[in-house]
Parts: C-alpha cells; structure tokens; sequence
C-alpha cells in the first residue's frame, strides 16, 4: 500500500507562529481558549509584582502549546496555573530587551511546563 503524501507547504521557508501583542498586566489574567485557538505565544509584562496567568480547562485543551512570555525587567513574576489554581511553572524576569519565557503543553488530563 503507497504511504499517504502529506505536504507541509512552504518549504524552505521559516516556520511562523501567531504572537499576541504584549499586554502590561495590572492585575491576574485568565487566558480564554479563545486566545489559544489564535495564538501560539503570549507575552506579558507583570511589572514588579508577581501576577497569575490561569490557563484554560484541560478537557477543552487536548494538543493546546503555547509559549508564554514574561517581560518584566526587574522582580516581576507569572506564575502559570491551570484552571483549578494549581502552580504549573513560574516564569521569571528577564534582561532588559529580553523575553523569559516557556512552553506549556496539555495532553487533555493534564498542562505542563518547560520552566
């Protein structure tokens, strides 16, 4: 039996991924799936706080990736938690010009972290 071609166009080329604009929290922020169904990457700036990022429910997120960036400069937190308000990871300040950040991935029971 011939193997199915699947063709990933275009070749050669650079692979892209939908980046939200960077959002200045002032407060906690819940990611909708919506978001993530427009978006691979998302970058916040928490300031000099610590702020949560609530991640969507697992059940309406099976194969969901999303790379979540902090651009606080100095002692600005994101601590990513899923939907029942458990600690998945937390992304720490970076350099000035720089973007912290890390993958997050659900497989359906479950998100986990790249920290």
């Amino acid at each position: 039996m011939p193997r199915e071609a699947i063709a990933t166009w275009p070749t050669g080329r650079a692979n892209r991924i939908s980046v939200r604009a960077p959002e200045a929290l002032t407060g906690n922020r819940v990611v909708t799936i919506d978001e993530l169904e427009r978006f691979q990457a998302l970058v916040f700036n928490p300031s000099t706080t610590s702020r949560d990022v609530t991640l969507p429910p697992v059940a309406a997120c099976q194969g969901v990736q999303v790379f979540i960036g902090n651009l606080g400069t100095t002692t600005g937190t994101l601590v990513v938690k899923d939907s029942g308000g458990t600690a998945i990871a937390t992304v720490g300040p970076s350099a000035a010009g720089d973007v912290a950040g890390a993958w997050f991935l659900c497989d359906g029971t479950a998100w986990y972290g790249t920290p």
